[in-house]
């Protein structure tokens, strides 16, 4: 959801010179506003895109898609534990050469086609899939499912005041096994929520971390009752030792 603070800026250029307008002003607007220092990244969600624009996914993929290929975007690729995630930037002044790539250049992962998108600073991270005939093979589960790791991340961070990050290498890990043993994003906000009710505010606070929460035990965690813990009353310190990181 939009915070009502959050603000894009529409500059004169983009629709005298870039003929943008509608849905393309805004998303070339949002990409643009996060691409004005060197190293600065689109790299969120196309789900922000969508609130945004009120489009749906698939034309701010086209869009995006439609971008590039007309050379004012360009994108780059960064792998996580096998997870293809992208990032867009606008061409500016301060684009140097070495970020520029060809304008048609497709990203193939073994049998689809990714596209992904998202704010620098936000979580987040979508996909296109489109069936092509390279041979390798690919978990297209976790493909398909790539929004759950910014959002199960959004969602603990919310819960538990917490600033982890959703595309880093251990927590994709954790994320990753969880999807291929077929759990939903339901699943992870649920086991967020139970834990956040029973140790937020205790001496167990430390392990709410996505290690912990989406480790070995994660099914556990999933079907336990909710716990209300005693106002005033720590969490024993034997519980606390039961806890082994990353299970």
């Amino acid at each position: 959801m939009l915070k009502n603070e959050s603000y894009i800026v529409i500059q004169g250029f983009m629709i005298n010179e870039l003929n943008l307008k509608g849905n393309e002003l805004l998303v070339y607007s949002c990409i643009y506003g996060f691409s004005q220092l060197k190293n600065q990244w689109f790299t969120g969600s196309i789900k922000y895109l969508t609130e945004w624009t009120g489009a749906s996914r698939t034309t701010i993929i086209s869009i995006l898609k439609d971008f590039v290929k007309r050379g004012l975007l360009i994108k780059q690729d960064e792998i996580v534990n096998g997870v293809k995630f992208c990032k867009y930037r606008a061409i500016t002044k301060n684009t140097t050469s070495t970020e520029i790539v060809p304008p048609n250049k497709k990203i193939n992962i073994g049998s689809t086609e990714t596209v992904l998108g998202g704010y620098e600073n936000l979580t987040g991270g979508s996909t296109e899939i489109v069936p092509n005939n390279i041979e390798h093979n690919i978990d297209n589960n976790l493909v398909n499912n790539i929004d759950i790791y910014s959002e199960a991340i959004e969602h603990l961070n919310l819960k538990a005041g917490t600033k982890y990050k959703y595309n880093s290498k251990n927590t994709t890990k954790h994320i990753q096994a969880r999807i291929r043993e077929g759990y939903t994003l339901e699943d992870f906000k649920t086991v967020i929520d139970k834990k956040c009710s029973e140790w937020l505010n205790t001496d167990m606070e430390k392990y709410l971390c996505p290690e912990t929460l989406f480790g070995s035990k994660f099914e556990k965690y999933l079907n336990q009752k909710i716990i209300h813990k005693n106002i005033g009353i720590p969490a024993s310190t034997q519980e606390t030792k039961k806890i082994k990181w990353g299970e």
